[in-house]
């Protein structure tokens, strides 16, 4: 069994009465959990629940946290799913999907990336990108508008908006969508998070 957690969404752009300016950072990266022996009874139901990637923000609103994902139960197996990007006129990066707080096997549970923070260059303010979705441990946002690189079967984080751009969705599983440039009061929409996954692998008795 393997489960990635959703990427969040990243962080809107946009400006306060043409003076206070926002722009966003990426949402972070889906974890990654595998647990290889799950004992089940033939004939029973089970419950598998894939979490959903965040929304991204729009404007000078943050994005949202990506959904968990796990199996059965919590207890289970289970991926955490990244933080989502804020927005600010210095967005600070965030963190994917900790590997410490998800449910498998030793050796076997791994963060997502983190996610970039915003710069601000001349008159423009440039999106971080997202964090990439674990397989190994994702990869991080790096100088905006970079995204990060999913480690497989994670996917990749979408790119910062550079300058005055909208920031780019997440790639599937679990990539953190990219945080969203500005353009005075025009708003601009962080991009989404992507879903994250649930895989089973079994052997016919």
């Amino acid at each position: 069994m393997e489960v990635i957690g959703g990427g969040g969404g990243g962080g809107g752009g946009g400006a306060i009465g043409g003076t206070d300016l926002y722009q966003g950072s990426g949402g972070g990266g889906g974890a990654y959990s595998k647990k290889t022996s799950i004992t089940v009874v033939p004939g029973n139901s089970y419950t598998a629940t894939v979490g959903t990637g965040g929304p991204g923000g729009l404007g000078t609103s943050g994005g949202t946290l990506g959904g968990d994902s796990w199996f059965s139960t919590t207890g289970t197996v289970l991926a955490k799913g990244g933080s989502g990007g804020e927005s600010g006129a210095t967005g600070q990066g965030v963190s994917g999907g900790q590997a410490a707080s998800g449910v498998g096997d030793a050796g076997s549970k791994f963060s997502g990336g983190d996610s970039a923070n915003t710069v601000v260059i001349g008159e423009f303010g440039s999106g971080g990108g997202g964090g990439g979705g674990a397989g190994g441990n994702g990869g991080n946002g790096g100088t905006p508008p970079a995204a990060g690189i999913g480690n497989s079967p994670g996917g990749d984080g979408g790119a910062g908006g550079y300058y005055s751009n909208n920031g780019f969705p997440g790639s599937t599983y679990g990539g953190g969508g990219g945080g969203a440039g500005w353009l005075l009061n025009v708003p601009k929409q962080g991009g989404n998070g992507a879903d994250g996954v649930v895989m089973i692998t079994y052997t016919p008795q």
